[in-house]
C-alpha cells in the first residue's frame, strides 16, 4: 500500500510537495477506511483532492504517472521514457532546466520500502531504496546511487554488484535489476508495488473509454462480473437489464438488453449508452479488480459525469473488510464532504500561488473540529484551494 508519495520541479509542483496516506492517529471515526498492513501502521484505502481549476489537481495525477512510467520503462538505455517523463516547473530560472524528484513509500505485511530517484532529460542523478523490517524495526540500505557511483546494500551486494558497471546513465537501477533472474525478490516487489497504482486521466472518460471498455468484456467478464454489474446500472435506472458479449476474430460485440414500451427484448451496441453509463462501466471494472487485488487507483475527475449517489456508491466500494485496495480521486463535487461518510486526513487541497507555484496540503493541517461543516468551510474558502470569483457588473433586473 502507498504511504506517501512526494516529487519536486513537476509541472506547477516548483517546491517539494508530499502527499501523504498514513492515518492520523487520533482520528478514530469510519476505521473501514483505514487498513493494518501491520499491526502499528494504518494506511488510508481513499483519500480525495480539491483545489479549484488549473490549481494543479491534473499534474499531481500526472507527478505519479511519470513516476510509474519511469520505473517500467527505464531499462536499456530507453531514452524516451525519461524525455517523456521531464516536465520542470518553468517559471523559475533556477528550476526550469534543473532536476526533477520523486520518491513513494509503500507498506506491507514485511515492512516499508522508501524509494526514490532524481532526473533531468538525459540522466539519473541520484537513486535510493531503504528497507524497514516491521518485525525488527531495522533499517536497511538497498541501493545508494549518486555521482560517485552505486553503492549496494549487505543483502544484496554478492549477487549484484557484478552487474554495477553495466546500467547506464539513462537507466534505473531498480528497472535494471528487476528483469535480471535474482534470488531476491526486492527489486521486482519494490517496482511492482510502484507499477500497481494505476493513474487514470480524464482522457478515459472519453477518448480513452473505448478501448477500456473493449479491454474489460474480452479479458475480465464473467458470469459473476455481470451479475453485480447489472445490480450496479439497474440502481442506477440504466434500463439495462441484461449484457450479452459476442467474441468473433475480428473482435468483441458488446450489446445491451432493454425492455420496451411493449414488454419485448431490444437489443442496443453498447456505443449508443450515454457517456455517463459508459463510464460506470469502466470506472467498475477498474474499482472491482483493485479492491479484489489489492491494488490502487489514482484518477483525475472521478466526480465527472457522475450523480452524486453514485459517486458515493463506488468510493464506498474501497471500505470492504479485507481489501487493501487504495483510491485516491480529484473532485469538484463536495458531497462527499460530510463527516458521515469522511474522515479529515483523507481531504487534500491543491492552490496555485504566485508566479503560478502549486502547494498540496492536508485539511489535517487545520485541526478541524470533529463537528465542522466540511463541505461549508471548504466553500467558503477556510482550507483554500477555492476560485475567485468576481462579482458581474451586470445589474439586477426589477
Amino acid at each position: 500500500m502507498l504511504a506517501y508519495f512526494s516529487f519536486k520541479n513537476h509541472g506547477p509542483f516548483k517546491s517539494e510537495c508530499v502527499f501523504d496516506m498514513r492515518a492520523v492517529d487520533a482520528y478514530k471515526e469510519h476505521q473501514s477506511t483505514v487498513a493494518h498492513p501491520t499491526k502499528d501502521v494504518g494506511i488510508l484505502k481513499i483519500a480525495t483532492v480539491y483545489g479549484a481549476n488549473a490549481a494543479g489537481k491534473s499534474q499531481f495525477v500526472d507527478a505519479y504517472s511519470c513516476f510509474r512510467h519511469m520505473v517500467s520503462r527505464s531499462f536499456g538505455g530507453v531514452r524516451e521514457a525519461m524525455e517523456e517523463s521531464y516536465a520542470p516547473f518553468l517559471f523559475s530560472a533556477e528550476s526550469s532546466d534543473a532536476e526533477t524528484e520523486y520518491e513513494g513509500m509503500y507498506v506491507d505485511e514485511g515492512g516499508s520500502y522508501r524509494y526514490g530517484f532524481s532526473h533531468n532529460n538525459e540522466r539519473v542523478l541520484e537513486e535510493w531504496l531503504y528497507f524497514v523490517n516491521a518485525e525488527t524495526r531495522r533499517a536497511s540500505m538497498i541501493l545508494e546511487r549518486d555521482k560517485d557511483g552505486l553503492r549496494l546494500g549487505a543483502s544484496v551486494r554478492s549477487e549484484c554488484q557484478k552487474y554495477a558497471t553495466d546500467i547506464a546513465d539513462d537507466t534505473l537501477a531498480l528497472s535494471f535489476f528487476r528483469r535480471l533472474t535474482l534470488k531476491t525478490k526486492v527489486f521486482a516487489h519494490v517496482a511492482r508495488c510502484i507499477v500497481d497504482i494505476l493513474p487514470i486521466s480524464s482522457r478515459m472518460c472519453t477518448a480513452e473509454i473505448g478501448y477500456t471498455l473493449r479491454r474489460y468484456f474480452e479479458h475480465d467478464f464473467d458470469e459473476k462480473e455481470k451479475e453485480a454489474l447489472l445490480g450496479l446500472l439497474a440502481s442506477i435506472d440504466s434500463g439495462i437489464n441484461d449484457i450479452t458479449v459476442e467474441k468473433s476474430s475480428s473482435g468483441v460485440q458488446v450489446l445491451t438488453h432493454h425492455t420496451g414500451l411493449d414488454g419485448c427484448d431490444y437489443v442496443a451496441p453498447l456505443e449508443i449508452e450515454s457517456s455517463g453509463t459508459r463510464k460506470v462501466i469502466a470506472l467498475y471494472s477498474y474499482f472491482n479488480a483493485a479492491v479484489a487485488m489489492g491494488k490502487g487507483l489514482l484518477i483525475d475527475e472521478l466526480d465527472a459525469q457522475l450523480h452524486p449517489l453514485l459517486l458515493k456508491y463506488l468510493v464506498d466500494m474501497f471500505k470492504r473488510e479485507g481489501s487493501f485496495g487504495q483510491l485516491i480521486y480529484t473532485c469538484h463535487d463536495t458531497s462527499l464532504l460530510d463527516k458521515r461518510y469522511i474522515r479529515r486526513d483523507q481531504i487534500w487541497i491543491i492552490e496555485k500561488g504566485i508566479g503560478g507555484a502549486s502547494r498540496m496540503y492536508s485539511v489535517a493541517e487545520f485541526k478541524p473540529r470533529k463537528d465542522l461543516r466540511l463541505s461549508s468551510a471548504y466553500l467558503s474558502g477556510v482550507f483554500g484551494g477555492v476560485p475567485t470569483i468576481l462579482e458581474s457588473d451586470v445589474e439586477e433586473e426589477c
